[in-house]
């Protein structure tokens, strides 16, 4: 029998998991009932459930807890909708907080999801309580293994949590609902066994993982995650993430996807393209807020600049390329016509 976990078809590492003393986890019994109840079931909003969950949770781990469980308890997988949507592009919308936002609330009204939808809910819900999480894309221990989980802020320390693989499995081609404690603030190492995110930061790792590394068997990763020289230098992951969610949007895009693409040799360089495109697109869509000749020339030429650096990473033969290039043109167009275009 074949068992499909979510987003990826992956190889079993539940004992390495199981492997780590999980003595310190907190006895979160009272919050797991109060999320599973009856009255959480109802609710169809993310205000009313963020404020039924915190009724019982003071901390920000009980109320972290509290949305892991009722997610896991209270949405279910839409492999169908999976299967229809694996190869899709779903970081390459217009406005990707928008789409993020419609994922979680569809999550919330059709009680189903894929793993965007899970971890879109989880952070829109974070967010509603006032903690802060982030979505990350990545990759699961898989032959196709895109997938996406998140990392949450608790008492100034940041932590992983997958609530697509905590809510259970499927098997021939079937939701099988099985509550997973291992994924709720996982230890970053053993998380790293079967999930490698594109942004080497998001590791949570002083000595983050390469992806040549992680694409060895589950046995042989555990062992590098042991042994890893500390003769390196540490990354202060840490300080990182606190700079690098104080940029905008943009360039917190272009950041991860050049360390994941240039620092951790990511083979998905479409990440870097899309990055660069996107900043382009920015840049193109201020151009009508300069009130002066000059300045519009130097967003057309910062837009031009960056449509070319992300067809360097993206190959001819995808739709990206085509879009991206067909902007590029258009802009040359009109900066000839103005006299902005300079020679290369």
């Amino acid at each position: 029998m074949r068992i499909v976990w979510f987003c990826a078809i992956i190889m079993s590492t539940v004992g390495l998991f199981s492997s780590f003393d999980r003595a310190t986890k907190k006895d979160y019994v009272a919050i797991d009932i109060y999320a599973r109840s009856p009255e959480a079931a109802e609710l169809n909003s993310i205000s009313q459930l963020s404020d039924y969950l915190t009724q019982k949770a003071t901390t920000d781990e009980e109320k972290v807890r509290s949305i892991y469980v009722w997610i896991t308890e209270h949405i279910s997988y839409d492999y169908t909708a999976y299967l229809k949507n694996k190869n899709r592009d779903h970081q390459n919308v217009k406005n990707l907080e928008i789409f993020r936002k419609q994922q979680a609330d569809k999550a919330l009204q059709y009680r189903t999801a894929i793993c965007l939808g899970y971890a879109t809910l989880f952070q829109e819900l974070c967010a509603a309580m006032d903690i802060r999480s982030y979505v990350i894309y990545g990759n699961a221990k898989s032959k196709k293994g895109s997938h996406c989980w998140n990392a949450v802020e608790i008492d100034e320390k940041w932590y992983l949590v997958d609530v697509t693989w905590g809510a259970g499995k499927m098997t021939d081609g079937e939701f099988i609902k099985i509550f997973q404690e291992e994924y709720f603030m996982a230890d970053p190492v053993a998380f790293l066994v079967d999930h490698l995110p594109h942004d080497p930061m998001w590791q949570l790792l002083e000595y983050p993982l390469s992806q040549k590394n992680f694409e060895f068997d589950s046995t042989y990763v555990y062992q590098q995650l042991q042994n890893r020289s500390r003769d390196e230098l540490a990354f202060n992951y840490q300080d990182s993430i606190r700079t690098f969610l104080t940029l905008s949007r943009q360039i917190r895009d272009i950041q991860a996807a050049e360390r994941a693409v240039l620092r951790n040799h990511c083979k998905d360089k479409i990440i870097l393209a899309r990055a660069y495109k996107n900043m382009a697109a920015y840049h193109l869509r201020q151009i009508k807020h300069q009130k002066t000749e000059s300045r519009q020339k130097a967003y057309s030429q910062v837009a031009r600049r960056y449509y070319k650096k992300a067809l360097r990473y993206v190959s001819p033969k995808h739709a990206l390329y085509t879009k991206t290039k067909n902007k590029l043109h258009e802009l040359e167009k009109v900066m000839r016509y103005r006299g902005y275009l300079e020679s290369n």
